[in-house]
Order: C-alpha cells, then sequence, then structure tokens
C-alpha cells in the first residue's frame, strides 16, 4: 500500500479519465460499482497507521455529514450555486481522507456545477451523491464496527 501514497486523492483511480469537464458525469454515475467504496489502507496510512485516530476521523465525518449534505441541499433549493459551490468544497475536503473515488468525483463535480450555475446538473449530481455518501457511511459504521465487518 505504500506505493498507493503518492496519489493524490483527486486523481482519477487508475484507467479511469481525468475530471475535466461535465462530460465526466457519466464516468461517476459508472463508479457506482460497490467493489470499494473506499481505501482503508490509505485512511490508515493518513492516520499514520494510528487506528484510534483513524476511527476519531470515521466519527467525526459521521456526525458532520448529515449537516453538510443539508448544506447542500439547502443551497440547490434556494438556487444558489456560489454557496453550494462553498458547502460541496466542505464536503469534498471531508470525503478526502477516506480515499472514496465515486464520491469524491461526484462532490467535485457537484462543486464545479454549482460554481458554474448549471443547477440541473447539480440537482442529479446530488442524487447521486447521497447514494455514494451512504454507501461509504454503511463500510464506515463497518469499520468502526471491527475487522470482521470490514472485509469483503
Amino acid at each position: 500500500a505504500a506505493g498507493n501514497g503518492s496519489r493524490h486523492y483527486l486523481d482519477p483511480a487508475p484507467g479511469e479519465p481525468p475530471i475535466t469537464s461535465s462530460a465526466a458525469v457519466s464516468t461517476a454515475a459508472s463508479a457506482n460499482a460497490p467493489a470499494e467504496v473506499f481505501n482503508i489502507q490509505e485512511l490508515l496510512l493518513h492516520c499514520g497507521g494510528d487506528a484510534e485516530v483513524m476511527e476519531e476521523i470515521i466519527g467525526l465525518f459521521l456526525e458532520s455529514c448529515p449537516g453538510q449534505l443539508a448544506a447542500i441541499r439547502e443551497a440547490l433549493e434556494a438556487g444558489d450555486g456560489e454557496r453550494l459551490g462553498r458547502a460541496a468544497h466542505l464536503l469534498k475536503g471531508s470525503v478526502s481522507h477516506f480515499a472514496a473515488g465515486s464520491v469524491t468525483r461526484t462532490v467535485k463535480l457537484l462543486e464545479q456545477s454549482g460554481r458554474g450555475g448549471d443547477m440541473i446538473q447539480a440537482s442529479e449530481l446530488f442524487a447521486e451523491l447521497e447514494g455514494h455518501i451512504d454507501q461509504l457511511k454503511i463500510r464506515l459504521q463497518e469499520v468502526l464496527r471491527g475487522p470482521a465487518a470490514s472485509k469483503s
């Protein structure tokens, strides 16, 4: 897993195109496969190999995520693209710890759509993001429950 440490969290997974335009929405949509919701080895590396720190980061994310999603939803409902972009940016930072490719790609596109004022695309991306976040939360809760629960 040491070789994976050089990859930036926004870099696409091997074999995936870079995220450069709204055309990547279809790529983000196809990334819905549950095979790897997040990379636990990268998370543990990020935490210096300390399982307690990892559990604390997971707990903080699980606590803050509903509020972050609510802020995005409120910005969408208000049609406020700039506020949406800021809220999505905050969530992107929160999920960056988990090397959660599908979540990170989708929230990055959501941020770009909001800042670009494309609220229709942003609404579609938000619906997709909620599904990705649900999968991520399930996996993170499994990790908190113990090693046997986190094996796929």
